[in-house]
């Protein structure tokens, strides 16, 4: 029963018993088997709301209105007190609050909320007369480190020092299997790492719990929280300034892991920090006299260091106080060096606004700040240093590399292990040396093996070099499992953009999912992170299920980008939305686009003009896609981006390859090879290099290019092929091993290629499966693949995808009898693309009618589109040269031309033969008389071969069916 003091405990209780604590009512103390806690006075309010109520939700508004009735804080003031709560409840009892996301909390102990007995003494009588509280430090005049507004909040995301490219990076080009199969992953990898490319993550190297440490370094966690009013720019700027200069040397400092009221919300692990609460102002009726104090609240009780002097002495008085602090927190330190505060009062007035721009993330405008801020104080490092972060995040890498080199001399003399760090950083905002700063974390990792953050770092960065194996590698080293969920949080939201990029759908459903459960449990602090795992799972989900994906999840990203003013991310979700569905308004894409070029995101504008420009390559507006590609190119050159132009040198491989350009396909094969490209871009290359031997009828060579990849994985110990990659891989050597007359390693590949769920690779499965069915005279068989077949056909939108598709599916159906409906799909396709540049598939098409009007018998018409085809499919590409030769053969004995039809028929022969093209011999085979000799092969030969490989259709009666003649060929 709830008695009148409001609670269901009695009035003059003094101890209350929950589980296996003690809450001293009288000195707000909790007594557990580990430790003794007295807690201040907002957060023993909340535990009294929570004992009063358990197993109630408690929104965040109602727990306003209780502990800081009629007072106006900042929402984050709850959060650290939740945190405070639980750390001293203890490691055991941390579950006691669960958090509700977008709710609040509920307080749920082990047992009920009871009185306990008071003890005939408090040992703690002795000491406090009367029941006193216990003597603190004294607080100097000015403002209080412990204002009334409640509980020190937080100053927002911990700044990255050692990673500038926090924001998830577009690495990995996608490019497209040969001219026969969509472009979907293209466009997918176009948006591959563009999920965060406004997510900027908080550096994750800050975020790693210590155990123990090298020799000599005791690891320690720090949390630096400014307090009081720091909405007043007059009085806040000395408190700002001590924040970022002590923030720089601590990031600088190995052994310390710096935490913000987010991560420990989300859970510390087993950290457990040293909270220093700092805060400036003017002293009580001397408005000329500044303060800067910082509290040190650390496991020997609270020191507070103070000083006083005019605004103009501020800077240095600054400089003093934080060399205090950092002797306080690492004594093991206190001999090291570091640079001079290099800023004078009015520069360091806007400094404090531009850091705080810098802090929330606001890239350009922090940008814009600290430009003000070097244009007063040229000499500043930090803001050097700073600038170049926010340049590299947005993408402009030759400015970010002018700023960070004259971080790197301003900032000086520094320790040994600061300047790796700080070396590091340097390597970062370089995308052409990315590999030098994963080996530089790397090196950082060796020495200092317990900071696992360290090795996200390392991992990171060779993602952002295109090496997603060498990053997967280097992160299933860590039981990340064992980690706090700070950095749970990084490692699979890493691990989901990686997948993505790889096409690995089950682990983005997997780490994605992790990401969006663990930022949802966090609460406040982890909206980018939450937004960007949805984001990722929305465009899964699109490119699964196409229209019928449910976009939910974008416009719940929208929303959380708004809620915490991030306007900008907001309209980029927005404009992701638009691009995973068909062409429309372009105002938002526009907006969008102008404000990227403006505001100096170029990794954003090249991301964006990518994925519009397969967008509309998937609505066949290829004018419009060729034009954003060009624009994409002139922004990652004007970006001096390596990864960028290796992605778009991929696409342009795809385009030389559907207009018939293998020789400069080859030129460029080898030239992005040189590259060094992460695993699955590895199989595309290889893809299309097989291809570009196969159209010369080198199938062996090609199933060799084929092993390429998982050959150099396997020797190198590296990770092995996503799911998605390996299914691919199947349908190629499916292809290959079947002209090799191996038809029974065929449909084994085939069981694995359709074991994919995703849809390209089943489209493939498909064609493959009717191919064998074909090839093995099962017309039933096949003729009900291709009805399937033609229905996935006719959904895909005008595009050179469905162009290519129609036109294979053509081919299958004139093997399988059906010209007229053949005729027709190669006549849709032939339209098409006239005028497109596409001459490669133009040709196909143009051939593809001159096979069906030879079916039929119009000679004529199958002559003419002979004379067309031609040119545009070029010469010395047998898979081509082969249907050529068979139409004209064919047609050469409809003009009673046997003589050139013979030798037509020999020289077709003989290059099958040294190819080792299985299914165009057996072809061949079967327009000669059964006892004829064909070359080296005689009729007891044929015979064998043909029970060898079960190829009982292979023959192309389909395509002389309407002769004259039906005899076979009577050689001389």
């Amino acid at each position: 029963m709830t008695q009148p003091n409001g609670t269901p405990w009695p009035v003059d209780a003094t101890r209350l018993q929950v589980g296996d604590l003690l809450v001293d009512l009288r000195y707000r103390r909790i007594n557990g088997p580990e430790q003794e806690v007295e807690l201040p006075q907002r957060v023993f309010d909340l535990l009294l709301a929570f004992l009063a109520e358990p197993g109630v939700l408690h929104t965040r508004a109602s727990l306003f209105g209780r502990v800081w009735p009629g007072v106006v804080v900042e929402d984050s003031n709850l959060s650290q007190s939740i945190w405070m709560l639980r750390k001293a409840l203890g490691p055991e009892r941390r579950d006691w609050i669960r958090t509700v996301p977008g709710s609040g909390y509920v307080f749920e102990p082990p047992g009920p909320v009871a009185e306990a007995a008071a003890p005939a003494l408090d040992p703690d009588d002795h000491a406090r007369p009367g029941g006193d509280a216990p003597s603190v430090p004294r607080v100097p005049d000015g403002a209080p480190l412990e204002s009334d507004a409640g509980p020190p909040a937080g100053n927002g995301p911990t700044r990255a020092l050692t990673s500038p490219g926090g924001e998830v990076p577009a690495v990995g080009a996608r490019v497209p299997p040969p001219p026969t199969t969509r472009r979907w992953t293209r466009a997918r990898v176009a948006v591959a790492g563009a999920v965060g490319i406004l997510v900027v993550l908080v550096a994750v190297v800050l975020l790693t719990p210590w155990r123990h440490g090298p020799a000599g370094r005791a690891p320690v966690g720090i949390a630096l929280v400014e307090v009081g009013d720091t909405h007043d720019r007059d009085t806040r700027w000395p408190g700002a300034l001590l924040h970022a200069w002590l923030e720089f040397k601590l990031e600088s400092t190995p052994e310390v892991t710096l935490l913000d009221e987010s991560h420990l919300a989300a859970d510390a692990g087993a950290l457990t920090p040293i909270v220093v609460l700092l805060a400036s102002g003017t002293a009580a009726g001397q408005p000329d006299q500044h303060f800067v104090r910082a509290r040190i609240d650390g496991p020997d009780g609270p020191r507070q260091l103070e000083r006083r002097g005019a605004a103009a002495e501020m800077p240095a008085l600054v400089d003093a106080l934080s060399a205090q602090v950092m002797a306080e927190l690492l004594p093991s330190r206190t001999n090291e060096p570091w640079p001079t505060l290099a800023i004078d009062a009015d520069a360091a007035r806007a400094y404090a606004d531009a850091y705080d721009r810098y802090a929330r993330r606001d890239l350009a405008a922090s940008v814009a700040g600290m430009r003000n801020v070097l244009e007063r104080a040229p000499g500043f490092g930090l803001a050097h240093l700073q600038l170049a972060i926010s340049l590299a995040r947005l993408g402009q890498a030759r400015p970010a590399i002018t700023h960070i080199q004259s971080a790197g001399t301003l900032l000086a003399p520094l320790g040994d292990d600061a300047r790796r760090v700080l070396d590091a950083a340097m390597l970062s905002v370089d995308p052409q040396r990315y590999m030098e700063a994963a080996d530089a974390f790397n090196a950082l990792a060796r020495d200092f093996p317990e900071r696992t953050g360290l090795r996200l770092d390392q991992a990171w960065y060779q993602f952002r070099a295109g090496q997603p194996d060498a990053a997967l590698a280097t992160l299933d080293a860590i039981d990340w499992q064992s980690e706090p969920a700070s950095v749970r949080i990084r490692w699979h939201l890493t691990r989901a953009d990686i997948a993505f990029a790889q096409g690995d759908a089950e682990g983005v459903l997997l780490h994605a999912g992790r990401t969006e459960a663990l930022a949802r449990a966090g609460g406040a602090g982890w909206e980018r992170e939450l937004a960007g795992a949805l984001h990722l799972l929305a465009l899964l989900d699109v490119h699964q299920r196409g229209d019928q994906a449910d976009r939910s999840r974008f416009d719940e990203a929208v929303r959380l980008y708004e809620g915490i003013g991030a306007e900008l991310d907001a309209l980029y979700i927005r404009v992701s939305a638009d691009l995973a569905a068909a062409p429309g308004d372009e105002s938002a894409f526009e907006t969008l686009l102008a404000r990227a070029h403006a505001g100096g995101y170029r990794s954003v504008e090249i991301q964006l003009l990518r994925r519009s420009a397969f967008q509309h390559y998937a609505a066949g507006n290829l004018s419009t896609y060729r034009s954003r590609l060009e624009q994409a190119r002139a922004a990652a050159t004007a970006a001096g981006n390596p990864v960028e132009l290796r992605a778009l040198d991929m696409d342009l491989l795809g385009e030389d390859l559907l207009i018939g350009a293998f020789d400069q396909a080859r030129k460029r094969i080898r030239s992005v090879r040189h590259e060094g490209l992460g695993s699955d871009q590895s199989v595309w290359l290889d893809q299309f290099e097989a291809f570009t031997l196969a159209v010369h009828g080198d199938f062996a060579g090609a199933l060799e290019v084929l092993e390429q990849t998982p050959r150099r994985l396997q020797q190198q110990g590296l990770p092995a092929l996503p799911d998605a990659s390996r299914a691919r891989l199947a349908c190629a050597r499916g292809d290959y091993l079947m002209q090799q007359g191996a038809m029974d390693q065929a449909r084994l590949e085939l069981d694995l290629c359709s074991r994919s769920a995703d849809r390209v690779v089943q489209l493939r499965a498909h064609w493959l499966g009717a191919a064998i069915d074909q090839l093995s005279g099962d017309r039933p068989a096949a003729a009900r693949r291709l009805d399937r077949l033609a229905t996935e056909v006719e959904a895909l939108p005008p595009s050179p995808d469905r162009w290519g598709n129609t036109i294979e599916l053509g081919y299958l159906l004139d093997r399988n009898g059906l010209h007229e409906q053949a005729n027709a799909l190669y006549r849709e396709a032939a339209l098409a693309l006239e005028g497109t540049g596409y001459r490669w598939l133009q040709g196909h098409a143009l051939l593809g009618l001159a096979e069906s009007r030879t079916a039929v018998g119009d000679w004529l018409s199958a002559a003419t589109y002979l004379r067309q085809a031609r040119p545009l499919l070029g010469t010395d590409r047998w898979m081509t040269d082969l249907r050529l030769g068979l139409v004209e053969l064919v047609l050469s004995l409809a003009r009673d031309e046997r003589k050139p039809a013979i030798a037509r028929l020999v020289a077709l022969h003989e290059q099958a033969h040294r190819l080792g093209d299985v299914p165009a011999q057996i072809a061949l085979h079967g327009l000669v008389a059964a006892d004829a000799r064909l070359g080296p092969c005689d009729g007891s030969a044929r015979g064998e071969q043909l029970a060898a490989t079960g190829m009982r259709g292979g023959a192309v009666d389909w395509l002389t069916a309407a002769l004259p003649d039906g005899q076979p060929l009577a050689l001389e």
